[in-house]
């Protein structure tokens, strides 16, 4: 059975004042910035795997695999009592556009906090990946510059482009977790 690479989708978009009325997996990050691409991040997330299953070689042992995942919930959970535990989060996918001042802000800070303070002490471990869409002129989220040591920041200019970048991301480390990394992965995820 392959380990889960569990992603925090970070959107305001299935969101009326503040309350869901969309499921999050419906989000669609790039309908607006590149017309004809409405993948959703259900569909995404499956394509990640697909892209995943065709890097790794055909014998590669599927215990060994690190496969996609996403959670359910967006930022409104932050600062809440259903707020993810981060040491079990690898990374998020963020929604450049849901980045504002005030509340979201604060909620991505906490975040790249989150991320810092459950930073894996082994070089061996992967940095968390954080993937900011749509991909615009500044590269960094001035909210995330503080947490850069702990995460990769990474943007994505389309749906094929998050979809290179998370397979590529997760088939690295597939490949490359030793034994000792790996049962420190499985023993705190």
């Amino acid at each position: 059975m392959s380990k889960e690479a569990v992603i925090f989708v970070f959107t305001d978009w299935h969101l009326k004042n503040g309350a869901p009325v969309h499921p999050v997996e419906d989000w669609p990050p790039f309908a607006g910035p590149t017309p004809g691409d409405n993948r959703t991040v259900r569909q995404i997330a499956e394509e990640i795997n697909e892209r995943l299953d065709s890097i790794l070689p055909g014998d590669f042992p599927p215990g060994e695999k690190i496969s996609f995942s996403y959670l359910r919930v967006g930022p409104e959970v932050i600062e809440s009592r259903a707020e993810p535990k981060w040491e079990k989060v690898w990374g998020a996918i963020v929604d450049r556009g849901s980045v504002k001042p005030g509340a979201n802000s604060r909620k991505l800070q906490k975040m790249g906090q989150g991320f810092k303070d459950n930073h894996p002490s082994s070089r061996d471990l992967a940095r968390r990946i954080v993937v900011v869409t749509p991909q615009k002129r500044a590269n960094t989220l001035p909210e995330l510059n503080y947490f850069l040591g702990s995460i990769e920041m990474r943007n994505a200019g389309d749906g094929d482009d998050l979809i290179s970048q998370i397979a590529g991301w997760l088939a690295g480390i597939s490949q490359s977790v030793s034994p000792q990394v790996r049962a420190f992965i499985q023993e705190r995820y």
